[in-house]
């Protein structure tokens, strides 16, 4: 918890800025700044700002959930409503989501972030967050439309970085340090108005901790005159490493609002509670413990073929040449310790390759260590620009061991059926070229009468005991297209499953009227 207090500290301390300049900042960039601060309604109006509650509609792009990285995405809608306290650092937001992936109902949570710790209420459960919203509550407090110019000029080296074209607008651009990292700050040259604000920033605890030093830039836009005299933006557009997140306008809009209902106490089984949260990072995940805490012991599913399972399934494929490792889950160090069960569990084979089956953050958040180690990574063909991405991310702020020693990537493509390998173990690299499974791969090792499905095959609640049929109806198509002989199969988030379960799943189905 002592980690996130600074953040937020520094959100609260920009309230002075505004009366303190520091004597050393570019008297360029603070004229540019005064000048935004006279465009958003003045010094005096800003100053007595110390609270806003926003509400409307906003729809999120599902990045991860997608069926690929460029689009189109995946898209959940729904209503929402913030307080941003900055007086006291801290964030409420309430909010419904409606989307293909989640009940058609949709679903309404709120998330509280105050002294360093964020929880979410449900209902009437209340549960820990994980640790990516504290960091997201202060980028949202000190750099939010109606802070971001107190945090530029409470900044000492605060910078202005000439003219760029941003929105098809001139845009004078300042950059000041905050919270570690670098902010850039993009005023209108005609309205000095903010047209955004981006900043680079690390989130150690969710989808984005693969990708390293992650760039958001929030974008401003729709701007309405509000009561006192405020200049205020209606229309939010959040990108991440330049793709659209999310869209957000506002359609209320309140100044120091009243407090709303009694605040929630951070009792100390929540405290416990975040904390644990943090063991669930990326990054800090144990290989072979499942969701709720309980270590899982390996299952041999066939004669040297290993399913290590977990929160994030991997499979080790011993073969007379050596070892091929099933995915490379979520993060470097997920996949260090992949590395070290295989030497446990064979020791003295080499490991041969690796295989990610899938373009989704699971299959290929761990891939940097297996380039650290020199490792060839089997891919689709049509997912190696992505992992070409990855690799190439910067991570200044969590190095990892290819950033601390680069290596040359030996991604290898696969295009069309490839076999690989030899003994009881060998097996054939299939592309399912389906719709939801377009860009992941299958694996068939024909000894055995076994199928690896990716993640087109998971437990779920859908009437048929599987999450969206319509995957397992592209497993059996593809199945059925190459020929192949299955009487098992396992995938990212199952273990060993009669084939006929899978067909009886269809059966009904496609049997209900």
């Amino acid at each position: 918890m002592q980690q996130f207090r600074p953040l937020l500290a520094l959100a609260l301390a920009t309230l002075t800025a505004f009366t303190s300049p520091p004597p050393l900042a570019d008297e360029q960039a603070l004229r540019l700044v005064q000048e935004a601060v006279d465009a958003m309604g003045g010094e005096q109006v800003l100053r007595g700002l110390f609270a806003v509650r926003i509400a409307g509609v906003r729809h999120t792009n599902m990045l991860e959930q997608s069926e690929r990285p460029e689009g189109p995405y995946i898209v959940s809608y729904g209503e929402f409503e913030q307080r941003r306290d900055m007086a006291r650092s801290r964030l409420t937001t309430t909010a419904t989501a409606r989307s293909i992936v989640g009940p058609p109902a949709g679903t309404a949570m709120t998330t509280i972030v105050a002294d360093g710790v964020a929880v979410m209420r449900f209902g009437d459960r209340v549960f820990p967050a994980a640790g990516d919203a504290v960091v997201e509550a202060a980028h949202a407090l000190a750099l939010g439309p109606e802070r971001v110019l107190a945090t530029a000029l409470a900044a000492p080296d605060l910078r202005s970085e000439g003219t760029r074209s941003l929105q098809g607008v001139a845009q004078e651009v300042v950059s000041f340090s905050w919270g570690g990292t670098r902010a850039r700050l993009y005023l209108n040259r005609f309205t000095s108005l903010p047209t955004a604000v981006e900043w680079i920033a690390d989130y150690p605890f969710g989808l984005w901790a693969s990708w390293g030093d992650v760039t958001t830039r929030l974008e401003f836009s729709l701007w309405h005159l509000e009561a006192g005299g405020l200049m205020y933006p209606r229309q939010w557009s959040e990108f991440r490493n330049d793709l659209p997140l999310r869209d957000s306008t506002i359609l209320e809009f309140e100044a120091n609002p009243e407090p709303a209902g009694e605040p929630l106490e951070i009792t100390a089984e929540l405290l416990a509670g975040f904390e644990a949260r943090k063991a669930t990072a990326p990054d800090r995940v144990r290989l072979g413990v499942d969701f709720r805490g309980n270590a899982q012991e390996p299952d041999e599913i066939a004669p040297g073929l290993v399913q290590i399972q977990g929160m994030w399934n991997v499979a080790l494929i011993a073969q007379p040449e050596g070892i091929f490792i099933l995915e490379a889950p979520i993060s470097s160090e997920y996949s260090a310790q992949v590395i070290e069960k295989a030497k446990e569990l064979f020791p003295g084979r080499p490991i041969l390759g690796v295989i990610s089956t899938s373009d989704a953050w699971p299959h290929h958040g761990g891939v940097r260590e297996f380039v650290a180690n020199e490792i060839p990574v089997h891919a689709l063909d049509l997912t190696l620009p992505l992992l070409q991405r990855v690799l190439e991310a910067p991570r200044t702020q969590r190095p990892d061991s290819l950033a601390k020693s680069p290596q040359y990537a030996r991604l290898v493509g696969v295009s069309e059926p490839t076999e690989i390998g030899s003994g009881v173990n060998r097996m054939t690299i299939i592309p399912i070229r389906g719709e939801g499974g377009e860009r992941m791969l299958a694996i068939y090792f024909a000894a055995h009468r076994l199928l690896y499905a990716s993640d087109l095959i998971q437990r779920g609640s859908q009437g048929v005991g599987f999450f969206m049929p319509s995957y397992l109806a592209e497993v059996e198509a593809m199945v059925a297209r190459h020929e192949l002989e299955v009487e098992s199969v396992f995938a990212m988030h199952l273990g060993l499953t009669p084939w006929s379960e899978i067909e009886a799943a269809l059966a009904t189905i496609r049997g209900a009227s």
